[in-house]
């Protein structure tokens, strides 16, 4: 990365940037990857894949329970900016 930026004459706050960039990046697959194997998944699946939900009417609701167990509400006051 700074053998790039030396050869095209990258500021230093523009490598700064890229760099920084590439770090969140980097830290935000990991810890996805953390929180996904702490979760006590075998590996990652689509909904469909699991037949035992297509069966099992609690597996069913405790997955989202499980999911969303620390999940917070944010009551968002002012004006809206969506498309």
């Amino acid at each position: 990365m700074a053998q790039s930026a030396s050869s095209q004459k990258a500021s230093y706050s523009d490598f700064l940037q890229q760099a920084l960039g590439t770090e969140v990046a980097a830290r935000q697959a990991r810890s996805r990857s953390t929180l996904a194997r702490l979760a006590g998944f075998p590996a990652i699946k689509r909904w469909l894949a699991f037949e035992l939900l297509a069966r099992d009417e609690a597996a069913t609701s405790a997955i989202p329970d499980r999911l969303l167990h620390k999940a917070r509400v944010l009551n968002i006051k002012g004006r809206s900016y969506r498309l």
